[in-house]
């Protein structure tokens, strides 16, 4: 029996030092267009404003030259420093000063949103299968590993979390050949051998004529045999028989029959573990992984989760910046299809919006550090004026925006302008400027 290969398997060793510290930015989104442009990152300070990206940051008013640095700090971390009085968010949440990013992390910059990656996959190479879309090296990984698939004979065990697309994956394995997709946890217990591998005439009650059961129908085709994980143990020994014996028996009849096709499987459960849990044969685990492709999930992918939104987002309409930022720091526990289902929710209560705004969706994006937050500080009392210091630390907040401030403090417009009036504080003061800083 052949040994287990994995193409694609991200809970593996780490690559050596010089390809696993490669730092690089991806932005994904400017101004509702979706986009995953990539530079890498060399040397200890990178500078991330209109010198890093001229053709975007020019249309983003809110960024500036120099809006913000990354740096490599002595233990070989990416440093994120922001430019004093520049807004920066980082994973959803506003810094004012260093902070140490890790793979994955998101940054929004004015309009901007960039993912930093710290962590190469080694790629040997791309494929077109276009039903697999994504910029990142995992994804790029993924297809190159299933290129090579495509026409072999190995038996191969797909791996993936609840909507990373297993079936998808399964018909580009198959590309034009015949596939028969059985999901096994649908298959009752009493009909399960029927339903697989067919019955004679009178072989039980209703058996009124002979018929084929999935098996037989593959032909030299492929049967993908999805959440094989749930497979009683009697169906895991028949299946054992097929993939060692290659032939199968009708129920009620005596005589075999050749399978001369390929069988790929596919589960969310954590195969190994079932095998010492004693729920799984290991011989037929042995037999299933002969090749296993990991998929890697959204969370470990942040880069494609806007292109896959993009995907099924109609011509014309478009992301809001608020949007785009949550849907690429949220938890997508159930993946691209998870994805999809937001879009579609999104689209249908927005009607004819141009520009989808975050709230409609906002309970479905949040992450499991928001979930149980933290109790609000106190808020200022109503009864008095803030102190000037307050005030003005509310405008280098927001960047000298007086609408945020006050709905920050709960005041109107018009309240807050008094206040910065009696105080001599001018909200311009603390707008960001486009001015080029002097040599």
């Amino acid at each position: 029996m052949r040994s287990a290969e994995t193409l694609h398997d991200t809970s593996g060793p780490e690559p050596a030092e010089g390809a696993r510290f490669a730092p690089r930015c991806i932005r994904v989104f400017y101004e509702g267009s979706i986009h995953a442009d990539v530079f890498p990152f060399r040397g200890p300070v990178r500078p991330l404003g209109r010198e890093t990206w001229p053709d975007v940051f020019e249309f983003d008013p809110r960024v500036s030259r120099d809006h913000a640095e990354l740096r490599i700090n002595r233990q070989r971390q990416v440093e994120l420093v922001p430019r004093p009085g520049k807004r920066v968010n980082h994973n959803g949440e506003p810094v004012d000063g260093p902070v140490t990013l890790a793979d994955g992390d998101v940054l929004r910059l004015g309009s901007t949103l960039v993912v930093l990656r710290t962590v190469s996959s080694p790629v040997d190479g791309d494929a077109p299968i276009a039903a697999l879309s994504g910029q990142s090296v995992e994804m790029a990984a993924l297809r190159w590993g299933i290129d090579r698939l495509r026409g072999a004979e190995a038996t191969v065990l797909i791996l993936g979390e609840s909507g990373t697309g297993k079936e998808v994956v399964a018909r580009a394995i198959a590309d034009d050949q015949k596939l028969v997709a059985i999901n096994c946890a649908a298959v009752t217990e009493s009909l399960a051998e029927s339903m697989l591998f067919g019955h004679k005439k009178g072989a039980f009650t209703g058996a009124d004529e002979d018929r084929e059961g999935f098996f037989e129908a593959a032909g030299d085709g492929v049967v993908f045999l999805d959440e094989v994980g749930e497979l009683s143990p009697t169906l895991q020994a028949k299946l054992l028989r097929v993939l060692d014996r290659r032939e199968f028996q009708r129920v009620g009849e005596t005589a075999t029959r050749r399978f001369a096709g390929r069988i790929l499987a596919a589960t969310n459960r954590d195969l190994v573990k079932e095998v010492d849990a004693g729920r799984f044969r290991g011989d037929l685990y042995a037999r299933l992984a002969e090749v296993v492709v990991d998929i890697p999930p959204l969370q470990k992918r942040r880069e494609d989760v806007l292109l896959h939104a993009a995907r099924v987002l109609p011509a014309g309409r478009r992301l809001s910046p608020d949007l785009a930022e949550a849907m690429l720091v949220a938890p997508w526990r159930f993946n691209v299809r998870e994805v999809e289902k937001v879009m579609a929710e999104l689209l249908v209560k927005c009607g004819d919006l141009e520009i989808l705004p975050k709230g409609p969706v906002a309970h479905r994006l949040v992450r499991e550090d928001q979930k149980h937050p933290a109790p609000p500080a106190a808020a200022p009392a109503a009864s008095g004026p803030p102190s000037d210091d307050d005030v003005r630390r509310l405008l280098q907040e927001h960047q000298g925006n007086v609408s945020d401030v006050a709905r920050a403090m709960g005041r109107s417009r018009m309240q807050v302008y008094r206040w910065l009036k009696k105080a001599g504080i001018k909200a311009e003061a603390y707008r960001p400027t486009d001015k080029e800083p002097s040599p």
